[in-house]
């Protein structure tokens, strides 16, 4: 069974030969570990922008959307809720302001299946960032 603990900073769910931890100052996923082995080296984080290609740099992309490149380097976590496991699932959910106004951005972490944990993104103020694939944190990747 997915047991849940807390420990100083630290939100852990452990199931058989597996323990996912997360950062509550970040919100952020920060180790992975399977039968003992990290998987992580450093966990996910935000990221908007793209390295820029022939036509960005032909109507100054970087310089015009500068602001993007850093936006959530410093980002603010203003939400951080975690659910109880229930029949071997949980939820850690995070809300984040991104630097300079530029909007929110939402994180959810599943436990939904046996084996991996998921990461479904999903902003819910700004129009500029890209949702993951699934938008149903039921399904698995």
């Amino acid at each position: 069974p997915l047991q849940l603990s807390r420990k100083l900073n630290q939100v852990l769910f452990e199931g058989e030969n597996f323990t996912v931890t997360f950062d509550d100052r970040s919100g952020l996923l920060s180790s992975w570990l399977v039968d003992g082995k990290e998987f992580l080296q450093n966990g996910p984080a935000m990221n908007f922008w793209k390295a820029p290609n022939d036509n960005d740099l032909g109507y100054k992309m970087p310089e015009l959307l500068e602001v993007w490149r850093h936006a959530a380097y410093n980002a603010t976590l203003i939400d951080f809720q975690v659910t109880e496991p229930t029949k071997g699932k949980a939820i850690v959910s995070t809300g984040h302001q991104l630097e300079h106004n530029l909007g929110m951005v939402k994180i959810i972490y599943g436990r939904c299946s046996n084996r991996l944990p998921i990461c479904n993104r999903r902003p819910f103020t700004s129009g500029f960032a890209k949702s993951w694939p699934y938008d149903d944190p039921s399904k698995t990747i």
